[in-house]
């Protein structure tokens, strides 16, 4: 299936000061018609903070992602936190259900610390995650929930968690922008240790599961929210 327009329109739309609920709506939905159509799934995998991660376009330090979280899915326990800040920026827009985001403030500390900083290294389907000689408390998070139709940023370099609140069907389209001098880090386990996560390809049948519960969600809706955060 031919996605391009379909995703050069959705970049488009992402890219705009006040992304149109209505317009990203009907694209998604056109993108996931022809993948159901066509029988011909996107690759995708399992991350490990517990949903399925489609790659959809990238090029010159900007990328376009699908991310869903779904309740049929099995989540694998994380080796570390989730608490974690990008080397990107982060625009996410909510295509179905609710997510909560989670922003915590974290200040580096040595007696009565609570986690220690990992750097994490992408290497093919593997995230290497090496612990480095901060460690840090976290402080509460500041939680914003979002709805279906609503938009919102994360900044690069700021640690956050992103959930389905109710445990349930959720997604977002997401477009990141690569921001220099920034790293990939996490919050992990205060005893040092080098962790490995792999980054599971999902099945076809697990994508198809998904992008159908999309498409039902994206058809079903009632009006979409008028916010735009």
């Amino acid at each position: 299936m031919e996605t391009k327009p379909v995703i050069d329109d959705l970049m488009d739309c992402m890219a705009s000061a006040l992304p149109d609920a209505r317009s990203i709506r009907s694209l998604v939905m056109q993108m996931a018609e022809g993948w159901l159509d066509s029988e011909q799934m996107p690759a995708a995998v399992q991350h490990p903070l517990g949903f399925l991660y489609m790659p959809l376009w990238k090029a010159d330090g900007t990328a376009l992602r699908l991310h869903l979280w779904s309740e049929l899915g099995q989540r694998p326990a994380p080796l570390t936190s989730p608490y974690h800040r990008h080397a990107w920026s982060l625009v996410s827009h909510v295509l179905a259900g609710s997510v909560t985001n989670e922003l915590p403030s974290v200040v580096c500390q040595h007696a009565g610390a609570d986690f220690r900083l990992y750097d994490i290294c992408g290497d093919g389907g593997v995230d290497v995650i090496t612990p480095t000689n901060i460690t840090v408390k976290r402080n509460d998070a500041r939680r914003d929930t979002y709805a279906q139709g609503q938009t919102y940023t994360t900044d690069a370099g700021e640690f956050h968690a992103t959930t389905s609140p109710d445990g349930g069907f959720a997604a977002t389209l997401c477009l990141v922008r690569a921001v220099a001098g920034c790293t990939e880090v996490t919050l992990g386990p205060l005893e040092e240790t080098v962790i490995e996560q792999r980054r599971e390809p999902a099945s076809s049948e697990a994508v198809s599961r998904g992008l159908r519960t999309l498409l039902e969600a994206l058809r079903n809706d009632g009006e979409y929210a008028r916010d735009q955060l």
